[in-house]
C-alpha cells in the first residue's frame, strides 16, 4: 500500500477528535451511571493515555513506512540515473575512440597499398604491424567497455567484492598488475550512492591509466583514517605529468572524478610528477 503525507494528516486529525468524543459519551452516557465519579475520571484518562500511545506508535510506523517507500524509490531513481550516465560516458569514450581508430586504419591501409604498389615490402610490412597493434588496442577498448556496462552495482552487492572482481578482470585484460588493500570493515556499503560512486571513480582513473600512463602497476588502497574519514587511493607507476600541464576542470576524465567526489562530500586530489606515476586521492567523510 503507498501511502503519503496527506494521508497521515488526516489520520492525525481526525483519530484524536473521535477518541476524546467517544470517551465523554461513554462517560456520560453509561460510566456515570454504574461508577463512582472518581473512578469514571481515572478510566477515561487511563484509556486516554493508552489511545495516545496506540496513535503515536501507529503514526510513527506509518512515518517509518513512508520514509523507506521515499528512500527505496530515491535509491531506484538514483540507479538508474547512474546506470544512464555510465553508459553515455562510455558509449561517448568508445564511440570517440573508434572513430579516431578508424580514422587512423584508413591512412594506414591506403599507405600499405602505396607502398605494395611501389613493391616496397619493408614499409609496407612495418604498416602492416602498426596496423595489427591498433586493431589490437581497439579490441581491448571495446573489450574493456563492455566489462565496464557489465558491472553489477545492485544494491545487495557487498562493496569490497565488486571492486575486487572488477580490479581482477581489468588486470587480466589489460595486461596491467593491480595491487588492492579493501577492508571488509567499512561502512560504505550502508550507503548506497557512496558505494557506486567509488567504484565509478576507480573504474574512470584506471581508464586513464590504462590509456594514457604507460603503467605496469596500479596500486588501489582504501583506508578509514583516525578521523574516521574514508581515503581511496589510486597510485600508478606510469610516465606522470607536469600538473600545471592539466586543467582539471578541461579534461574530462578527471573532470567526471572530482565531479563524482565532490557529489558524495568528498575532496578529490591529484599528485604527479614525471617518470614517477599519478595519484588520484579521494577524502570522504561518512
Amino acid at each position: 500500500m503507498k501511502l503519503n503525507f496527506k494521508l497521515i494528516k488526516l489520520i492525525a486529525t481526525i483519530f484524536p477528535i473521535t477518541i476524546i468524543i467517544g470517551l465523554e459519551y461513554i462517560r456520560h452516557g453509561y460510566l456515570q451511571k454504574i461508577w463512582p465519579q472518581k473512578v469514571v475520571t481515572t478510566t477515561a484518562v487511563v484509556i486516554l493515555i493508552l489511545g495516545v500511545l496506540i496513535f503515536a506508535n501507529a503514526v510513527f510506523a506509518l512515518i517509518d513506512r513512508l520514509l523507506l517507500e521515499i528512500e527505496k524509490r530515491k535509491q531506484a531513481e538514483f540507479r538508474a540515473l547512474a546506470t544512464l550516465e555510465e553508459r553515455e560516458r562510455i558509449a561517448r569514450e568508445m564511440h570517440d575512440g573508434i572513430c579516431q581508430v578508424l580514422s587512423v586504419l584508413n591512412l594506414k591501409t591506403q599507405a600499405s597499398q602505396h607502398y605494395l604498389e611501389n613493391e616496397n615490402l619493408q614499409k609496407t610490412r612495418q604498416e602492416i604491424q602498426e596496423v595489427s597493434n591498433i586493431i589490437k588496442k581497439l579490441y581491448d577498448d571495446v573489450r574493456q567497455g563492455i566489462f565496464d556496462l557489465k558491472l553489477d552495482l545492485a544494491e545487495h552487492k557487498n562493496f569490497k567484492e565488486v571492486l575486487e572482481h572488477y580490479l581482477q578482470e581489468f588486470a587480466e585484460t589489460n595486461g596491467i598488475e593491480v595491487n588492492s588493500t579493501i577492508p571488509s570493515n567499512l561502512p560504505i556499503d550502508e550507503f548506497f550512492e557512496i558505494k557506486v560512486q567509488l567504484i565509478r571513480i576507480v573504474q574512470e582513473a584506471l581508464s586513464n591509466v590504462r590509456k594514457h600512463a604507460n603503467a605496469s602497476k596500479v596500486e588501489v588502497k582504501i583506508q578509514q583514517l583516525n578521523n574516521g574519514s574514508i581515503q581511496l587511493l589510486i597510485k600508478d607507476n606510469g610516465q606522470g605529468f607536469f600538473k600545471n600541464q592539466i586543467n582539471i576542470n578541461k579534461k574530462f576524465g578527471l573532470k567526471i572524478m572530482k565531479e563524482r567526489a565532490e557529489s558524495i562530500g568528498g575532496k578529490f586530489k591529484i599528485v604527479s610528477k614525471i617518470g614517477e606515476g599519478t595519484s588520484i586521492v579521494i577524502n570522504l567523510k561518512i
